[in-house]
């Protein structure tokens, strides 16, 4: 099962990101509002994955962030399964 990880304010602390990324470690994203629009980010690289992450978290125009840890249960480990995904 992905682990989803709702993040309003503050930076979580790094140990708790690498335990969510070495429990589910077949790609993350990031998802967050910036300028009235979503966005998202996605990666296989934990460092990259983090860096966004800490680049994001000391942006003060960007407030709630979504971490999320994917695990397939379904579908192949590919670019395109990685979350979050738009959906319109």
């Amino acid at each position: 099962m992905c682990i989803a990880i709702l993040n309003p304010t503050n930076q979580i602390n790094e140990s708790y990101i690498y335990n969510s990324w070495q429990n589910n470690n077949q790609g993350a994203g990031l998802l967050w509002c910036a300028d009235g629009k979503l966005q998202t980010y996605k990666t296989y690289k934990y460092k990259k994955f983090y860096n966004k992450y800490v680049s994001l978290r000391s942006d003060s125009n960007v407030q709630s962030i979504v971490l999320h840890f994917r695990i397939a249960t379904s579908g192949f480990e590919k670019y395109t399964n990685l979350h979050p995904f738009m959906v319109n």
